[in-house]
């Protein structure tokens, strides 16, 4: 009971921090649905523009705390938490540019906020096929974005090390989350005779993982139970990281290029504005629309430090770029 609690827990987690649908964004987003399709989907993607962009980058933090690999056969499971900084540029965006045409932008409330906005957002649109005004979903309202990590790390043959994170994909009331992920560090140095020796390590880390939600949400007063919204992200890095141990203390960096690539599909029967009103329509009708691919890459400096503490360990980093993200977590097992 307490293990199936647990796993209900981390998929609700997962669902919330990744497409942050709170039960005041989905009265809204219902609202929103009244629109015509055309109206409601630029609203919507410009809402979510903002997570299916950086969606990746969360996910690629906090892969390595040493350039130096695991020896053979050696072990460790890390427990990390990862954030990312929320950009002012991602927490609004302009209702004007969208070019809405079954809606009217009521003077003053042109800014709303997208799912990184201000939770206290209010900003209304007069609904022209409804004859009212319809508040447009508020945000996530988090600086930092959080995303929970457990990574296994392994030593393989020729100084190069395996990590995997892993959370297989758990139906809970018609909803699941799923995430997958693969990483490798290799020892470049011994491959180079003029810095073979030199008292510090230098690696190749490359990952690559993958996040599934299917969200079973109820935003519309229809009888069909088909609404759904799915998120997927895929997310590949590579890098060169080094590293010198002081003692117990480990100082590492390096660059490192991370890709981010994100699908939003929202499928299912709304209550949709037309030009005779409200009608139930699937949006099957409309390929076109509510299908969504988010691409996004950035280059990154990254800087840690790791306290190493017999089978314990305690890492902290972080990665400058244009979407700034840091790390933080324990280590439990086999140390450098």
């Amino acid at each position: 009971m307490k293990t199936a609690l647990l796993m209900r827990q981390a998929v609700c987690i997962i669902t919330m921090l990744l497409i942050f649908v709170t039960a005041q964004a989905q009265e809204r987003i219902e609202d929103v649905m009244t629109f015509t399709v055309e109206d409601a989907d630029k609203i919507l993607d410009a809402f979510i523009r903002p997570a299916g962009e950086t969606a990746g980058f969360l996910q690629a933090e906090g892969w390595y705390n040493t350039a130096k690999p695991l020896r053979k056969l050696k072990f460790n499971v890390q427990i990390m938490g990862n954030g990312l900084f929320v950009r002012q540029q991602d927490r609004t965006f302009s209702l004007p540019n969208l070019n809405l045409q079954s809606a009217t932008v009521i003077p003053g409330e042109e800014d709303a906020t997208t799912v990184y906005g201000d939770f206290e957002g209010d900003i209304k649109v007069f609904n022209e096929a409804t004859n009212d005004t319809v508040r447009i979903p508020a945000g996530a309202g988090l600086p930092i974005v959080p995303f929970p990590v457990i990574q296994f790390n392994l030593g393989l043959i020729k100084n190069t090390e395996l990590s995997v994170r892993f959370f297989p994909a758990i139906d809970i009331e018609g909803s699941s989350g799923g995430l997958i992920g693969i990483g490798i560090k290799h020892d470049i140095k011994q491959w180079i005779p003029s810095i073979a020796l030199a008292p510090y390590s230098l690696s190749l880390v490359g990952s690559y993982s993958s996040l599934n939600i299917d969200y079973n949400w109820d935003i519309a007063n229809v009888e069909v139970d088909d609404q759904f919204i799915r998120f997927d992200n895929q997310q590949w890095s590579i890098g060169l990281i080094g590293s010198k141990r002081f003692a117990i203390f480990t100082v590492f960096g390096g660059v490192r290029y991370d890709n981010s690539r994100s699908t939003n599909r929202i499928e299912g029967t709304y209550l949709v504005g037309t030009a005779g009103g409200l009608e139930e329509i699937n949006l099957e009708e409309f390929p076109e629309l509510f299908d969504k691919t988010y691409e996004n890459s950035r280059i990154g400096l990254s800087l840690g430090g790791k306290i190493n503490l017999g089978v314990l360990s305690f890492q902290a980093s972080g990665t400058i770029s244009n979407y700034t993200t840091i790390n933080a977590g324990l280590g439990i097992g086999f140390n450098e």
